[in-house]
């Protein structure tokens, strides 16, 4: 029995990867989501499915790596640094 691929909608993929639909539109329009992306529609009036090792792959190569938190040792040196990233 041959395993099946979950496909996406561009509505789930901007709510899954917190974009917006036109950003996914663009990203689909462009290659950047691999050309085994699905249009069931027409030129005119597409409707695209994403198969999830397109979306795997696109995560995989735009990676971001958020840096989060500051480190402090103590109170005083948090606020030093708070400061800092306010001004």
């Amino acid at each position: 029995m041959r395993a099946c691929e979950m496909y996406y909608t561009p509505d789930e993929l901007a709510l899954m990867l917190r974009l917006h639909v036109q950003t996914v539109h663009l990203l689909i329009r462009d290659g950047s989501m691999g050309g085994s992306v699905v249009n069931l529609g027409s030129d005119v009036r597409p409707r695209y499915r994403v198969p999830s090792s397109a979306v795997n792959s696109y995560l995989d190569e735009n990676r971001v790596f958020a840096e989060l938190g500051v480190k402090a040792c103590s109170k005083h040196e948090l606020r030093r640094k708070v400061g800092q990233t306010a001004q």
